[in-house]
Order: structure tokens, then C-alpha cells, then sequence
């Protein structure tokens, strides 16, 4: 499983880095809308990262924490990248905001708290 996340941590550095070279572009809605209709690495990459993101942080917060959602053992990063793409096709409205919004609330919808851990 380690290995699993070396791979995807690179993946994120990577996606990162052409996104941090396309004029600074934003990384919203719209642009993932793009990356993700084909599953373009980049958008496997920033979901598998959003995800090990937000578990890494809650690993190290108060016990207090409130969950955003609760993404299943057994959910793989396909899903993820399938969860984004829906909601970004169905809230075309909210395509303009930042990428991590949107997946945020778009993983709240498809997994909400409480979480059974």
C-alpha cells in the first residue's frame, strides 16, 4: 500500500506541476471537467491526492474533528474521478470555482458523514 502511495503522491507532483505551468491557471471546475472526461492522469492524480490529502490531515487532527465525508475502504480512485465528473456535469452553474470546492462537496453528496470507523 505504500507503494500505492509513493505513485500517487509523484502522480500529484506532477499534475501539479503542469497545471502550476499553464500561465497559473486556476484549477477549476471547468478545466477538471476537461482533464476528467477522459480520465486523464492528471484528474486521477488530483482526486487520488485530494483524497490521501484530507486523510493524511485528519490523521494528525484533534479527535474533535469534524468528518467532510467519508470515503469508503473499498472506493477506488475511479470512483472518485466518476463522482467529480457527475457533479461537475450536473452543476455546470458552479464550474467557474476552485477544483478543490467542488470536489469537496461533491464527496459530501456522494459520502456523507457520519462515518461507520
Amino acid at each position: 500500500m505504500n507503494i500505492a502511495r509513493a505513485i500517487i503522491s509523484i502522480t500529484t507532483f506532477f499534475a501539479a506541476a503542469i497545471f502550476a505551468n499553464a500561465n497559473a491557471a486556476v484549477i477549476d471546475g471547468n478545466l477538471m471537467l476537461t482533464r476528467c472526461q477522459t480520465h486523464d492522469p492528471l484528474c486521477v492524480g488530483y482526486v487520488a491526492g485530494f483524497v490521501n490529502g484530507y486523510d493524511t490531515g485528519r490523521i494528525g487532527g484533534s479527535a474533535n474533528q469534524k468528518q467532510i465525508y467519508c470515503w469508503p475502504e473499498q472506493a477506488t480512485y475511479s470512483q472518485g474521478v466518476d463522482i467529480f465528473l457527475g457533479y461537475l456535469k450536473s452543476h455546470p452553474a458552479s464550474r467557474h470555482m476552485d477544483a478543490s470546492i467542488l470536489l469537496t462537496v461533491a464527496l459530501r453528496e456522494a459520502y456523507p458523514p457520519p462515518c461507520d470507523k
